[in-house]
Parts: C-alpha cells; structure tokens; sequence
C-alpha cells in the first residue's frame, strides 16, 4: 500500500460545507484540492457527527479522487454509506475508519519520519565530517519543501474561500422551454407516479397534468415521512425532454417510464 503520507485527493461536496458541519440543499457545492489523509478524516468525522441532524430535502455526498481511485460517500438516514467500492471494498453503511481505510491508508504515515529517525543507531565519531554535511543538504531540502507546501495550502485555501462565499449558482445548467401546445403533449404522455423504492428513504414522485408535482419521501414500513409539493414546466435540456421545476432544479426524461432527479432514477408505478 502506498504510505499515507503520500497521498493526496480532491474532495468534491454536494449539500455539504466545506469544513463538513453544516448541510442544506442550499449550500453551494465545493471542490476541495490536495486534501491530505488527516484532513479527510476531519472532514468525515464532522460529516459523521452532523449525519443524525440532516434533514430532506439536503443530501449531503463527497465525491473523493485520488491515485488509489474513485469513492462517493452519502450521508443517507443519519449514517455514512459508501456508494462506491470494489473487490476489497464493499460499499454500505460505513464508519469514517473505514472509509480512510478504503480510500488506501491508516493514518500512519505522518510517524514514519519520526519512528525511523529514533530507530537510527548514534553516528560514530569518525564519521562526524561527513553526517554534517549530509543534514546540511538534508535541512536545505526540507526547508524547500516546507516553503512549497506552504504556499501551496495558501493558494488552495484562497481558492476554497472564494468558491465557497461566492453566489450560489444555479443547478438548471442550460434549457429551453418548450411552446405551449408541446409542452401540454409532453404533460399528458409523462403524467403518473414514480418511484425509487418503498424502502426507508426512498422517494415517490407523482406528476399530474397541468404540471403539479407532489414529491414524498418513505419512512420504515413504506410509511409518508416528508412531503413536497411545486410546479414543473417541459423543455429540452443537452439535446433530451426535461422538467424544469419551480425549485430552480431539472429532472431529466429518460424514457416513457423513467425519470432522473438529483441523480436518483425514478420508474414509473402507476399512470
């Protein structure tokens, strides 16, 4: 395994801050860059501890790049899921151990300098010239690599600033409305229920048509736990039929009996 203290990443945050202590659908989305180990497991600690306060219609997800690959963690019913995973790692309900362990480390690597400074043996005295100019080149390299990091983590954290007190931009991206009579046909081909599941936590969408939509999310036993209600207007959205939502979101047509909103598939249960 590569040591940790290697290992950088690129931490991209949906509904989530940038420090992982405050969630809303609201909070624009981050991309942080070369985020240590440490940092990660700060930042999973803080989204672990805010998990049980998150609340619909917030759905809190880090998207983590590194060179031991790709990894999306969910905040979903008050946990961490990894959605993400491979032969050594299954995904599910994770813990943030699991997911620094997933991701390729144990948080071991920042002692590997020290513990192996103290292993050294004491340098014999004939050898004394020779040491010294050696930790004179050695200092000389460390304080370059000090004065580049440094420099570095201000420059990302400059960067970090400005992206997330920036204005929220807009989740719609590019579209057009469609003309009055299209738009109707559109209503009246795409009206009817859809569903993810009836699993805790799964969503219900039912469209009618004049274009009123009522969202629900599942509680335990197939149970109404939230309840949402706003418009929809047809357009084309990326060259594909889409729904623009007066919650300023798109929800893409997929075919005659799927929709995708969120990045969540709903299929068609009932007209």
């Amino acid at each position: 395994m590569t040591s940790d203290s290697t290992l950088l990443f690129t931490v991209s945050l949906r509904h989530l801050s940038s420090d992982g202590k405050k969630a809303g659908a609201d909070v624009p989305n981050a991309e942080l860059y070369y985020i240590s180990l440490k940092q990660l497991r700060t930042l999973l600690d803080a989204a672990n501890a805010l998990a049980p306060t998150v609340e619909y219609p917030a759905e809190p997800e880090l998207r983590i790049t590194g060179s031991t690959g790709k990894f999306v963690v969910r905040v979903k019913a008050g946990q961490l899921h990894l959605v993400s995973w491979s032969a050594q790692h299954k995904g599910g309900v994770v813990t943030p151990a699991q997911v620094i362990e997933a991701v390729g480390g144990d948080e071991k690597g920042d002692d590997t300098s020290a513990s192996s400074n103290k292993s050294r043996a004491p340098i014999k005295s004939s050898a004394k010239a020779t040491a010294a100019k050696g930790a004179s080149g050695s200092d000389w390299r460390e304080k370059l690599t000090l004065v580049a990091l440094g420099i570095a983590i201000i420059g990302v954290n400059c960067f970090t600033v400005w992206f997330v007190t920036r204005p929220p931009r807009s989740l719609l991206g590019e579209y057009r409305l469609l003309p009055a009579d299209e738009a109707q046909q559109v209503l009246q081909d795409i009206a009817g229920a859809y569903e993810t599941g009836r699993g805790s936590g799964d969503r219900r969408i039912e469209i009618s048509k004049d274009g009123n939509v009522n969202r629900v999310k599942f509680g335990s036993g197939g149970s109404v736990k939230e309840t949402q209600n706003f418009t929809v207007k047809p357009a084309m959205a990326g060259g594909n039929k889409a729904l623009v939502t007066s919650r300023k979101t798109l929800m893409t047509i997929k075919d005659a009996t799927q929709l995708t909103l969120y990045g969540d598939t709903y299929k068609k249960v009932a007209n």
